[in-house]
């Protein structure tokens, strides 16, 4: 949720009050919107964490990303 939505529309929320050039805006909303590093993972196993719980949730982000980068990249070019 956090992910998908929070951070974009914070994004989105706050690029107005900034004097931004128009693709520095479709950027910055497409960055926050990206899927989890799939790295923590790694990084989580190196330090003895969770890293099958890890490895999940860099899936699950990944497979979300499909679904709401297009979605985001719809919304982004149609109003900036």
């Amino acid at each position: 949720f956090g992910r998908f939505i929070v951070c974009p529309l914070c994004v989105l929320c706050l690029v107005p009050f900034i004097n931004v050039a128009p693709i520095s805006v479709k950027v910055f909303a497409m960055q926050a919107a990206m899927p989890a590093m799939t790295q923590m993972a790694i990084v989580c196993k190196q330090y003895g964490g969770d890293s099958r719980y890890a490895a999940a949730l860099s899936f699950i982000t990944i497979i979300g990303g499909l679904l709401v980068i297009p979605v985001y990249m719809t919304v982004v070019n149609m109003y900036f």
